[in-house]
């Protein structure tokens, strides 16, 4: 079972009116306060995104393995709920900080490395330089151009402006690092004109930046997964590389946490094993691709595969 970023949820309103077993085997209760931004109340139950059966199909076969996938987003933090919850035995979360942090966590494992983009519209308002400018150098820009264009409104172009999802998610804390390190904090009282607050899903987010011409973060799986009428309008002026070392500003690592109170079951072990396995997971992870782009780095190469060879 997996869970992703879009949440299938049944509310309690709907619950209490229609009724779903308590021993549903595949639902798991949300902590209170968490997707309230999706309209769930307290009480309500998450169902999976996926149920996966194998190569044959058992009916009323137990669950042997429940996997929270947090995506970049903040369903990361709520991957990490759902563990100290004893809901699901695996979360994979990009959170290094939140992950170091939580007590549920008993094994940790950096899975594979997804990756930032920093986008925004052809004309280019703020003047970034890809090949010159690192990516402090792209953000102070961006704060200086918004500024005067807040100061004095452009007539023969867009306004520079930086749309944040604004929602506790990856990309919202990564830029928000990066703001801090260049000494900026746009988003605190009286918050900065030209930063844009915009929670919305990723694909959401960057439809709305490309409409509107605004600078924005995201992550590379979804700058793959969006139209072709979206990413044609925007430029990407800044990507982590693709054998980024750690400290390169825009990595999204990715981690697999295994639960405390899963430890000791067999199937969560051995799935952690092979995901971290040369020839089986970490091959997975290799080949897989989006619109024909390889969309992360494994952390083992498969045998026989160099770096050097890796598109």
């Amino acid at each position: 079972m997996k869970t992703i970023s879009e949440p299938h949820i049944v509310p309690s309103t709907y619950l209490d009116k229609f009724g779903l077993p308590a021993d549903h085997p595949h639902a798991i209760p949300i902590p209170d306060g968490h997707y309230a931004e999706h309209a769930a109340p307290a009480g309500s139950m998450l169902l999976p995104q996926e149920v996966y059966h194998g190569s044959k199909m058992v009916k009323d076969a137990p669950m042997k393995l429940r996997i929270a996938n947090g995506a970049a987003g903040q369903s990361g933090l709520i991957s990490l709920a759902f563990l100290s919850a004893e809901s699901i035995d695996i979360a994979l979360t990009y959170h290094p900080a939140a992950e170091k942090r939580c007590k549920a966590v008993f094994r940790r494992e950096y899975a594979f490395k997804d990756h930032f983009y920093l986008v925004g519209p052809k004309s280019n308002p703020a003047e970034l330089n890809p090949r010159d400018d690192t990516i402090l150098d792209m953000f102070s820009k961006i704060v200086e151009k918004g500024n005067e264009d807040d100061a004095v409104p452009p007539k023969t172009r867009p306004p520079v402006r930086f749309l944040s999802r604004y929602d506790k998610s990856a990309t919202n804390i990564k830029e928000s690092e990066i703001f801090i390190q260049i000494g900026q904090v746009p988003w605190a009282l009286a918050y900065s004109k030209w930063y844009h607050q915009y929670p919305r899903f990723p694909l959401q987010s960057l439809s709305g930046a490309s409409a509107l011409e605004e600078y924005m973060l995201i992550d590379r799986g979804a700058w793959l997964s969006s139209p072709q009428s979206v990413t044609d309008r925007m430029t990407v002026y800044k990507k982590a590389e693709q054998f980024a070392g750690d400290d390169d500003l825009l990595l999204l690592p990715c981690h697999a946490c295994l639960g405390e109170a899963s430890k000791d079951e067999v199937i969560p072990k051995l799935f952690m094993d092979w995901l971290m396995s040369q020839a089986a997971g970490q091959r997975i992870v290799f080949n897989f691709t989006k619109n024909g782009e390889t969309l992360y780095t494994p952390i083992k190469f498969p045998f026989g595969v160099m770096p050097s060879t890796f598109a």
